[in-house]
């Protein structure tokens, strides 16, 4: 990733009488170095003068090692600036920070004009004891976003293929609705200012330079957001982390008390994190509701429904950031019964925390559970009749029902016994057993206003039953699996 880094300006390296002419403008190289890399140290120089300037010579020192002069003679408008790239690469020898040093002078052969230097650092780190990088990709979204299906819809596609991008969405950004939690308005301090709809950030990182904060608008098109997650997935990684998941019941044979998950990580390399934060998200997927946007019912994924540590990350678990330290918490997440843990998993990430820079909060490496976390526990599966769901009920045409697993049969029945539709799902024998939609609606965004769009593929064991031929009146729904059967009540309106 190029980065422009401007941080210390030296002025006077003499005291010649002359004036200032040339200013170190910038440095430009990546964020970061490997041992055993060249660097080609590039950037630009100013002309700050009247008239001018046809040559100057430059070198830079990069720890403590000073490279050869090297004289260019490329003319710089007065009150301009042009670039430069030095014709001697550096290559690092250590981890730890370098820094390089670049000084400007001899304007035109002016010995007696103050030369003008620039200093940058940057770490340097040892590529071998890089581990998985995952990528964490916060979506805000909400229901009353027209523009936000569209928005899912190409980020889907940008990380179709990809297994290294942990992606959660805040229901926040264009005002809030029924899927919005505390945290995330919290979190709309990452915009650095006004707020909108369909956004995203890549670990917390500015990329957009005309954004205030490190808050983005989700890009026109899936190649654009590739690129993106693409240049945030270079940034090596040296925390390896892993979540185990247990769980609390006051009766075994009962319900479960509390999810119990464990976080543990451990420091491959020394990193400089001045304020080290551990974070902790519950995600549901597969939450059926109205979109603007969208046509009929929307499946929202990736819903961020409840930040179990602190807003920002807890603090003081990270003691150490150096080579091989390590951290670990035990959480205790009391279960909330509208929550299917057949649809929830965990995220938990490492992050800095500055108070008083948005974009100093970077995320170093994060982590996720599988989706399920009733599997992941160890405990039985849930009975059909336990996940059984379906809306709107009652409805005059189409009836979604959320089985929760994967089934064989739907049957529905009028009130005599008698067969009316039937579905078998791994066949597909009787109609289209579809799922909620995310349909694509344009690419703008929605500046902020009132309020739930979220992401993701179509739950395979969401179905859809075309009732709006069937005369009005109570009928029954008898969905059969492998092991069991559940029926529901539906009542068909006109």
């Amino acid at each position: 990733m190029k980065t422009r880094i401007s941080l210390v300006l030296l002025l006077a390296l003499c005291t010649a009488a002359s004036a200032q002419t040339l200013s170190v403008r910038s440095i430009d190289l990546d964020e970061y170095a490997f041992i055993g890399t060249p660097l080609t140290i590039t950037g630009t120089v100013a002309n700050n003068g009247t008239s001018p300037v046809a040559s100057y010579d430059l070198f830079y020192i990069a720890n403590g090692d000073t490279s050869a002069t090297m004289h260019i003679e490329r003319t710089i408008a007065a009150g301009s600036f042009g670039g430069f790239t030095h014709g001697t690469r550096y290559t690092p020898t250590a981890a730890g920070t370098l820094t390089v040093t670049v000084v400007a002078l001899n304007p035109d052969g002016d010995s007696t004009a103050q030369p003008a230097s620039l200093t940058v650092a940057l770490p340097v780190y040892d590529n071998s004891k890089a581990v998985q990088r995952n990528v964490l990709l916060e979506q805000f979204t909400t229901i009353n976003c027209v523009y936000c299906p569209g928005g899912h819809d190409r980020i889907h596609q940008a990380l179709n293929g990809r297994n290294d991008v942990v992606w959660v969405c805040h229901h926040a950004g264009y005002g809030t609705d029924s899927l919005t939690i505390s945290a995330s308005t919290t979190l709309l301090g990452l915009y650095g200012g006004s707020t909108w709809a369909p956004a995203m950030t890549l670990d917390r990182t500015r990329m957009d330079e005309s954004k205030p904060g490190c808050v983005m608008n989700v890009a026109s098109s899936a190649a654009s957001i590739r690129q993106q997650v693409n240049q945030a997935a270079a940034v090596p990684a040296f925390i390896e982390m892993n979540i185990a998941v247990d769980y609390a019941a006051n009766d075994p044979a009962g319900p479960i008390e509390a999810i119990c998950p464990r976080v543990w990580g451990r420091f491959t390399a020394d990193l400089d994190i001045p304020n080290p934060r551990l974070s902790l998200f519950l995600i549901e997927d597969s939450i059926i509701g109205n979109q603007t946007g969208a046509s009929g019912l929307y499946q929202h994924d990736y819903v961020i429904r409840q930040c179990v540590s602190d807003v920002w990350g807890d603090a003081n678990i990270i003691k150490s950031t150096k080579e091989d330290s390590t951290f670990w918490h035990a959480y205790y997440i009391p279960v909330n019964p509208k929550y299917r843990l057949h649809k929830c998993r965990l995220v938990a990430f490492v992050s800095n925390y500055d108070a008083s820079d948005i974009n100093n909060r970077r995320v170093y490496n994060a982590i996720q559970t599988p989706r399920d976390l009733q599997t992941l526990i160890g405990i039985a599966e849930p009975s059909l009749d336990n996940t059984l769901t379906v809306y709107p009920n009652p409805t005059s045409g189409q009836l979604y029902v959320d089985c929760g697993s994967a089934v064989d049969e739907l049957t529905l029945l009028d009130i005599s016994g008698r067969p009316v539709l039937t579905q078998h799902p791994a066949h597909a024998t009787t109609g289209a057993a579809t799922s909620a939609t995310h349909p694509s609606a344009g690419s703008a965004n929605s500046a902020a206003g009132s309020s739930v769009g979220s992401v993701n593929s179509a739950d395979a064991f969401v179905h859809t039953l075309q009732v709006g031929h069937l005369p009005a009146g109570l009928y029954i729904l008898r969905v059969r699996s492998a092991s069991s059967t559940a029926t529901r009540k539906v009542v068909i309106t006109r």
